[in-house]
């Protein structure tokens, strides 16, 4: 989503320097052409780190090479600028998993050309735009680790992937989210005591298509009979006591780290230096949410409201799982031993 902000911003202004005004006021000069970062470049996956500004950098960089070659084809530097936009929008309806690889992203803007043309809104050879993603791609490194594939199972109708992973009511999956031409349906479990439960990450997409609609079973998580052990030791009450007690501790640590960082940022030379700025931030963050926790799950086994908790199965157990909804985060309490981990439930930038 970095690099997908970059190439927004230098596509909508043909221009591939970023943050022109920025960089001026970091680097204490006059220059306004220079950006904070560019998206004309020749950086490769291999070249950046996993950190999400560093690889965005990438996406940007290959969208910008998009544009300047799909100039080759005739068009004008605007025109060309356009039609990246267009492919760069109309590729987000196309992905066929949520947990995209660099070679799902490749397959979707390849998709989005697909679906432009069949609209007649492309404007140029089909098949040369599939050409000059395939290559760009390929130059950045995006099909390195694996070459394009299939799109993994694909079938007709929702019903047909039941009916192929189901087993005899086993598995079902229910509508979750659309949009204008997607539309996500929830994998559930059906446990022996406690009905159907979701499983978290499992799920197919429906994409509408030139051709009808298909739907992708690429999420769906394959389970076999007996493979859940539904084993529940620890009931809702006892889960939300581990959600609250583990949250009470992690509010006076996040205190207590908050409180040390801004005594030290009055210090001389604390807040110029990026490193303090940010743990600085981080702990206030962590004590914001870790407060948002207490609130929202109550002290003492009181709350204003009931928190909202359910079981379900998590990526890679085979365990059910209290999942407790607590402001900014999600508490995970293991309903067989009483295990409990912590996640964010909101993006920190």
């Amino acid at each position: 989503h970095e690099g997908f902000g970059d190439a927004l911003a230098s596509l909508r202004s043909d221009d591939p320097e970023l943050s022109e005004d920025f960089a001026a006021y970091e680097k204490g000069t006059d220059s306004k052409t220079e950006g904070l970062r560019t998206a004309k470049h020749d950086l490769t996956l291999k070249d950046v780190s996993t950190e999400e500004h560093d690889r965005g950098q990438i996406y940007a960089g290959f969208f910008w090479s998009l544009k300047e070659r799909l100039q080759g084809l005739g068009l004008e530097s605007r025109q060309a600028a356009d039609l990246t936009l267009q492919l760069l929008f109309e590729h987000s309806f196309q992905y066929k998993t949520t947990k995209p690889t660099p070679a799902d992203f490749v397959s979707a803007v390849i998709s989005g050309a697909e679906s432009l043309a069949a609209a007649q809104k492309l404007g140029v050879d089909l098949e040369a735009v599939k050409s000059i993603i395939m290559d760009e791609a390929k130059r950045r490194g995006f099909l390195d680790a694996a070459p394009l594939e299939e799109e993994g199972d694909v079938f007709a109708t929702i019903m047909e992937v039941e009916e192929r992973f189901g087993g005899d009511g086993l598995i079902r999956f229910v509508p979750d989210e659309q949009n204008s031409s997607q539309r996500f349906y929830q994998q559930q479990y059906a446990t022996r005591e406690h009905g159907y439960v979701d499983v978290i990450g499992g799920g197919a997409i429906e994409q509408d298509g030139p051709g009808g609609s298909v739907v992708s079973a690429k999420d769906v998580r394959v389970i076999a009979p007996g493979e859940i052990d539904e084993t529940v030791n620890v009931d809702l009450a006892g889960a939300l006591g581990t959600a609250r007690a583990n949250a009470m501790v992690s509010l006076r640590e996040a205190n207590r780290r908050k409180i040390a960082l801004e005594q030290l940022s009055s210090s001389k030379g604390f807040m110029r230096d990026e490193d303090c700025r940010e743990r600085l931030a981080a702990a206030q963050m962590d004590y914001r949410i870790a407060a948002a926790a207490v609130a929202h799950l109550g002290h003492s086994g009181k709350s204003v409201a009931a928190p909202e908790a359910r079981l379900v199965i998590l990526p890679g157990s085979n365990e059910l799982f209290y999942e407790v909804k607590a402001g900014l985060g999600l508490y995970y309490v293991n309903a067989k031993t009483g295990e409990v981990s912590f996640e964010r439930h909101v993006f920190v930038n």
